[in-house]
């Protein structure tokens, strides 16, 4: 029996029971259509935050099409280093990289996954090189390193990567007009990732390869066509967390 013959097609009290009885049903469904849609909202929305001498700021992921790898677009080598067509650098980020500055953010592929990724120096600008070393602690045990801006067997690579235990290390040490870094991906539920940062003269590979400062190290925030960007100090220990500022 249809609904309207329900509401308007009988005087029975029987049938207006049963009436009444339908578009309950149909008032629960809609309640919980309602609730299951503000959830996955809330999902999405999801406050990760960037602490850094006392200071908290709250940020979203960069949004993708593709994985952190595609996203990245490392130009790598075959295993002997000596394909002219790699490019050793991200070329996939350019339009978020800056001269002489290491760049730090979230990104979500489509999947929901969610990476840690660190660019440094810039593509084809006046940026001169430079080197890093970040000791990173509280990495997810089942994520993995999914981009590694260089590690490649060859002579040429000199950047050093340690990432057995808990504590990672990385060494890093780039020419002008190109970058290094990497992406860390699977960061987990309720994550707290840890950076200590050593930059410049700080940084293990200081001037023994490639001259160059780096200047900045910014945090990127939102949109990736418009990010947000932090300033955060060159010297000072950096916490990534799941959860907003005070939660």
């Amino acid at each position: 029996m249809q609904i309207r013959a329900l509401l308007y097609g009988s005087s029975e009290s029987a049938d207006r029971q049963t009436a009444t009885r339908v578009i309950t049903v149909l008032v629960v469904i809609a309640a919980a259509l309602s609730m299951t849609v503000g959830t996955v909202a809330a999902q999405e929305d999801e406050p990760y935050s960037v602490e850094q001498g006392g200071e908290c700021y709250t940020v979203t992921p960069i949004a993708g099409n593709g994985s952190v790898a595609e996203f990245y677009d490392y130009g790598s080598p075959d295993t002997t280093g000596n394909d002219t067509n790699a490019s050793y650098r991200s070329d996939g980020t350019n339009d978020l990289q800056e001269p002489n500055s290491s760049t730090l953010f979230l990104y979500e592929d489509p999947n929901g996954t969610l990476s840690l990724v660190s660019i440094h120096g810039a593509n084809n600008t006046t940026s001169a090189g430079g080197a890093a070393t970040f000791t990173i602690t509280g990495l997810s045990d089942s994520g993995e390193w999914t981009v590694q801006d260089d590690q490649y067997n060859d002579t040429n690579n000199y950047d050093n990567w340690t990432t057995e235990g808990e504590t990672h290390r990385i060494d890093w040490t780039w020419d002008e007009r190109r970058t290094d870094g990497g992406a860390y991906s699977g960061l987990g539920d309720g994550f707290s990732i840890t950076i200590a940062p050593a930059f410049n003269e700080d940084a293990a590979l200081y001037g023994e390869f490639y001259d160059g400062t780096v200047e900045n190290w910014t945090a990127l925030s939102g949109p990736r066509d418009d990010p947000e960007r932090i300033a955060l100090s060159l010297s000072e220990t950096v916490t990534i967390s799941a959860g907003g500022c005070g939660e």
